[in-house]
């Protein structure tokens, strides 16, 4: 039987968000007939790094060597500055670079939808987007930072606020969360609210 091909792979992380990177690295590991050694360090070994250029060298040198940079969406947030600095090092280094998507109702972080990869947490479309690489445009970075400075320049109108703060908007918000949910939605009284402030919108 001949041997597999390698693709070797770098997962984001922070590790009081240590569960998603175990499950994605098992989704992996699990994985029949694929081998990607994971070029990042797991968190029972750490990094002994004290400067914030310390640690910015250790992330070098774990992903020098991956193919692929696996970006776990939902603590980008959270994570921004060090998951920037990692998007950074990968560009420099022409690598093909994954956005795993947020799970359930969060939503992704308006910058990593800039990327041509963007998979959910399912195995086979994680390992075609990792065996398949795309080429990515250097400019993504300005389009990151644009994307960044929408949302910090982002505000509601008053309409706005004032139907997101109506009790029946939250239980409308509660009812698509959760579709059991015992909430009663009062759609025709929503719809009047929207139908009166249409004016008020442009």
């Amino acid at each position: 039987m001949p041997r597999l091909k390698k693709y070797p792979i770098f997962i984001s992380h922070a590790w009081d968000h240590s569960s998603d990177y175990d499950r994605l690295d098992s989704l992996l590991k699990k994985a029949k007939r694929f081998d990607c050694p994971n070029c990042s360090i797991p968190k029972t070994r750490g990094l002994d790094t004290k400067t914030d250029r310390q640690l910015e060298r250790a992330l070098r040198r774990q992903i020098k060597p991956a193919n692929s940079v696996l970006i776990i969406a939902g603590m980008y947030a959270k994570h921004r500055k060090w998951i920037k600095k990692e998007i950074q090092i990968a560009l420099g280094m022409d690598k093909n670079i994954i956005v795993i998507k947020p799970r359930g109702a969060q939503k992704m972080p308006r910058e990593l939808q800039e990327f041509p990869q963007q998979v959910g947490w399912d195995t086979k479309n994680i390992i075609r987007s990792i065996r398949n690489p795309v080429r990515i445009s250097s400019d993504i970075l300005d389009n990151i930072e644009r994307a960044e400075s929408g949302d910090t320049e982002q505000t509601s109108t008053p309409w706005q606020e004032d139907l997101s703060n109506n009790p029946d908007f939250s239980a409308l918000q509660e009812w698509l969360n959760d579709p059991e949910s015992p909430v009663a939605v009062p759609f025709k009284r929503l719809r009047k609210i929207l139908e009166r402030r249409r004016g008020v919108s442009g």
